[in-house]
């Protein structure tokens, strides 16, 4: 399987999501793709100012945003051993403790986790 490097962006280092929903144009996203990836982009995903207007009408409050993080994490401790999460941008805050974080990438924007520890029904 052939091994792909991120380019870096632009962008200072993004230290929270308001921030994040807003730092990107089309261009510097894609530059974390190779290139015959980020090529095929047009026609495969959505402009970034679309994503950032969807994520403005789904997040209506910060509040929101933590009732949707706490589901998934219950949703994440019911997963067997070994379950595989990806994080792009995502903080340690957002991942079940039961998750150890084992290799990053994109000079840390992307994080695989694992779950390394069972969950208190497994105990």
């Amino acid at each position: 399987m052939p091994v792909h490097t991120c380019q870096p962006t632009q962008n200072p280092r993004i230290q929270s999501d308001n921030e994040f929903l807003h730092a990107f144009k089309d261009q510097e996203f894609d530059q974390i793709y190779p290139e015959d990836i980020s090529r095929l982009s047009p026609c495969h995903w959505s402009p970034v100012a679309v994503c950032q207007m969807a994520a403005q009408l789904l997040v209506v409050a910060p509040r929101h945003y933590d009732d949707y993080t706490l589901h998934v994490q219950q949703q994440l401790e019911r997963e067997p051993m070994a379950t595989r999460v990806i994080t792009c941008f995502g903080s340690r805050a957002e991942v079940p403790e039961r998750y150890t974080g084992v290799k990053t990438a994109c000079e840390g924007m992307l994080k695989l986790w694992v779950k390394t520890r069972p969950s208190l029904k497994d105990d």
